[in-house]
């Protein structure tokens, strides 16, 4: 081929992508005012939140409208532009607080933590409280740096060290990798306490969506081994369970998180196939086995129609689900009805909540996890674990954007108030 020939063929190359750019950019523009004009009937959110939410919610759906386009063209894969995306959108919508905050980088081999504290305290003299946050992102997405502001704004005005786990992700990292890592680093952080001027008794784990989930299952490991090393757990929106998705917030239409991106977050934080997640809509995926189970009794009060009367359910024995779905291999199902009793997965599980610490729940009305958070609530009464929970009228996500919508501050406020009051 002439030299000439090769530069042709280079400038039409480059055109035909730059045209395909400006068609996906088009497209999504489209998109996002379509989605922006979209109605949430039945939904009350704050009246100053109204035009904010949406602009969220047309923000992230376009996203997912955008990689799918990308992925289609062989640009990058779905999960590595997404995590672009958000990256470019936390740090564009955070502002640090005028409060000078130190920030110290903590490496636990392969967990990196980051250690937040105001620039004026002197970690040897004086201990003071600590707050281990654990971020949520579906397992699959988000990082530290991304909850920076948050990080700060806890330390400036709770007045309490902040450690961050940048935990592993999936799906290059599946489960257990992330709870292992979250473990690891509370047992690190109480075991060296003095070396970053933290109260060793006065120490909370937190965690908002999929951190509220690990910081659950860690507070329940801890609990099994006798390890009392945590004043509180603070859940924000978490999801505790994967035995049902007919609970009746999971069957209503929410901006920013639905039903079915909980279930392929779930599988992919699990390393399992796609394929099973129609069997895991549809609940033939559970067994006469988890019906037994003290949170399938306590998960049947937000079903409008109690499973074990709507459906039939799959033996414990059986090898395949024919019940309407595609056929599935025995070992796939067998493999997750298996995960899914593990209390380190799922964290409502645990056969008894008894012992477990003082806990806040800070949910919200307009989420397909509120009924999570409540049926959690209602276990930790039943077995005397002092529990507060708090709603606020907003949606699942919003206190990642606590600094761009009103339900969002609400949720941070209560979190603050609460550690000034309780640390």
């Amino acid at each position: 081929m002439s030299l000439q020939a090769g530069v042709s063929m280079e400038r039409k190359t480059t055109l035909f992508f730059s045209f395909r750019s400006v068609l996906i950019l088009s497209a999504s523009l489209g998109y996002f005012y379509y989605l922006l004009r979209r109605p949430y009937p039945g939904i009350a959110f704050l009246p100053e939140d109204v035009w904010r939410i949406k602009l969220l919610a047309a923000a992230s759906k376009s996203y997912s409208f955008i990689v799918r386009m990308c992925e289609k063209i062989g640009w990058s894969s779905e999960i590595a532009v997404l995590r672009r995306l958000y990256h470019f959108e936390a740090l564009l919508l955070a502002r640090k607080p005028k409060t000078k905050i130190h920030k110290q980088d903590v490496d636990l081999g392969n967990v990196r933590c980051v250690l937040y504290r105001k620039a004026s305290w002197v970690p040897t003299v004086i201990l003071r409280p600590c707050v281990i946050y654990l971020h949520g992102g579906g397992w699959v997405f988000t990082t530290v740096e991304e909850r920076d502001a948050h990080h700060r704004h806890i330390v400036d005005r709770a007045d309490v060290n902040v450690v961050a786990v940048e935990y592993r992700k999936a799906p290059e990292h599946p489960f257990p990798a992330a709870f292992n890592d979250c473990y690891n680093a509370v047992k690190f952080i109480h075991s060296t306490f003095e070396r970053f001027g933290v109260d060793k008794d006065r120490i909370s784990l937190c965690g908002d969506s999929a951190g509220g989930n690990l910081a659950a299952a860690v507070a329940t490991r801890l609990r099994d081994e006798g390890l009392n090393l945590l004043k509180h757990q603070i859940l924000i929106y978490p999801g505790v369970q994967f035995i049902t998705f007919s609970l009746n917030s999971h069957l209503r239409k929410f901006p920013l998180l639905s039903k079915e991106d909980c279930v392929w977050c779930m599988l992919t934080y699990l390393g399992e196939s796609q394929s099973l997640a129609e069997v895991i809509y549809n609940g033939n995926h559970i067994s006469e086995d988890l019906l037994e189970h003290p949170a399938f009794f306590a998960l049947e009060r937000y079903q409008s129609t109690p499973f074990r009367i709507s459906k039939p359910v799959i033996s414990s024995t059986t090898t395949e689900s024919s019940r309407g779905d595609s056929v599935h291999h025995d070992f796939e199902l067998t493999r997750f009805r298996e995960k899914i009793k593990d209390p380190s997965l799922c964290p409502l599980m645990a056969a008894s909540m008894r012992g477990l610490p003082t806990t806040l729940l800070l949910l919200c009305d307009f989420d397909v996890l509120l009924d999570d958070g409540l049926v959690y609530a209602d276990r930790l009464k039943s077995d005397n674990v002092p529990v507060t929970v708090i709603t606020v009228p907003g949606h699942h996500g919003c206190f990642r954007n606590f600094q761009s919508t009103k339900c969002g501050a609400l949720m941070m406020d209560h979190l603050v108030g609460f550690l000034r009051a309780n640390l």
